[in-house]
């Protein structure tokens, strides 16, 4: 069972304010003066032309993660199928298996919810938060369940996390006989759901105009490409900070975390999150590319400062396990979650304040609320 009681380092979790004073007070003493602080991967580089670093994330990134989810979701769709077709402990142990892969592999496209995903409301289709009574009561009931019908309600009983419910919650172990045959059908409609999103989403843009109408938007609207990938990036970050590891690393029992940070049946609370940040990472690039290299060309020390930081964040949240309970167990554990939490709340101040101010671009209010 879960311990009641996390053992906690000495050192506590600092609150927000003092973290976004030391960084204030960091930048303040390393101001773009020429200082040693920065090394020479990013210091003198020449301006780079920023819609080519923005073609290189498209091209090398963005499109190429939606097709892998997009055949993630395929081969999850048909283990769905595969489980409905023979079920038993097998096919349930294969379905919860592409059930984690296609959720890590979602979460990395996070960052990058521009373009066609934000237009086709990718998130909404694929990842809304689930409300797990009205999921129990439409696989009790006799309403169809069948592709068309899912397809017809509301975004809180379909997508990666309302099959998680239907998975791994408690009465989930009638998948593996015939009894489970209408909570599969409730799955693996669900499932082709999520997977016909993702092929939308690809599809777009790769032939369907959504690689030009991107970067064609040049400018410095909220709208256009750089802006949009930016706060993309950073409402990543911050929904792993302040949606996340804050509030567990701030928690003395798992049981103090609010309904919205413990971990959901399939036990991959922190996991999602470690996906999450990893794309965002992804995105902020290194030398070269990604934001990295379009920051460089403004600010070479905001840049390195920018790097430092998502490294740093990156290695801190590596050494997390995947369930949120287990951050409970050990001291270890809970030093680990503790640093975890400082990194990404340090790399969300630097993305907010320092590349956006050199980037002239406003971080504005998510708009999704609704996720998970």
């Amino acid at each position: 069972g879960v311990p009641l009681t996390r053992t906690r380092p000495v050192r506590r979790l600092l609150p927000l304010v003092v973290a976004v004073g030391v960084i204030a007070s960091t930048v303040g003493c390393s101001a773009d003066d020429g200082g040693s602080s920065a090394s020479s991967s990013t210091v003198g580089r020449s301006k780079v032309d920023d819609s080519a670093v923005l073609a290189g994330v498209v091209d090398e990134l963005v499109v190429p993660n939606y097709r892998t989810l997009e055949g993630s979701l395929t081969a999850w769709s048909f283990e769905l199928g595969e489980m409905c077709r023979e079920p038993g402990a097998e096919r349930l142990a294969e379905a919860r298996k592409g059930w984690a892969e296609a959720v890590e592999l979602y979460e990395k496209t996070v960052s990058h919810d521009v373009g066609p995903a934000m237009d086709l409301r990718f998130m909404s289709d694929i990842a809304f938060a689930p409300r797990a009574a009205s999921i129990d009561k439409l696989i009790a009931g006799t309403d169809p369940v069948d592709k068309d019908a899912m397809a017809e309600r509301g975004a809180n009983v379909r997508g990666l996390y309302s099959a998680e419910h239907a998975l791994f919650g408690e009465a989930s172990q009638e998948l593996t006989g015939p009894e489970g045959a209408r909570r599969c059908q409730y799955l693996a409609s669900i499932g082709d759901l999520a997977l016909d999103a993702a092929t939308a989403v690809t599809e777009a843009w790769r032939s369907g105009g959504g690689r030009q109408e991107f970067l064609a938007a040049d400018g410095s609207d909220p709208e256009d490409a750089l802006p949009q990938l930016l706060n993309s990036v950073t409402h990543a970050v911050k929904a792993v900070d302040e949606k996340g590891l804050r509030d567990m690393a701030a928690a003395e029992t798992y049981q103090d975390l609010p309904d919205t940070r413990i971990d959901g049946p399939g036990a991959f609370g922190i996991g999602r999150r470690k996906a999450r940040l990893d794309g965002a990472v992804a995105v902020i690039g290194e030398g070269d590319g990604g934001l990295v290299a379009i920051v460089a060309s403004r600010s070479p020390e905001t840049a390195q400062r920018l790097e430092t930081a998502a490294e740093a964040a990156a290695e801190a949240v590596d050494r997390l396990p995947d369930a949120v309970a287990d951050t409970f167990a050990t001291p270890e554990a809970a030093a680990d979650l503790d640093a975890a939490a400082k990194a990404v709340a340090a790399l969300k101040v630097v993305l907010a304040t320092e590349v956006a101010g050199q980037l002239g671009v406003t971080i504005t209010l998510s708009d999704s609320d609704g996720d998970s």
